[in-house]
């Protein structure tokens, strides 16, 4: 989740699925080059409230 840069667990599990990614129950997700797919639609974009209060309260190398 944080390595995608998403807030939430379930905005990452959407972001996966909606890429044909599987995600396990217990929040794994499955890589492999015959899973992913690149969607017609993007995926719709969220604000990633965390990560920018971050950038503006952190030094560049903390956020980097």
């Amino acid at each position: 989740m944080r390595l995608l840069a998403f807030d939430e667990a379930t905005e990452a599990r959407e972001f996966c699925e909606h890429h044909g990614l599987t995600v396990s129950s217990d929040g794994l997700i499955h890589m492999g080059k015959t899973g992913f797919v690149d969607p017609e639609m993007a995926f719709p974009p969220h604000r990633a409230a965390r990560l920018i209060s971050s950038k503006q309260t952190g030094s560049l190398g903390e956020v980097c």
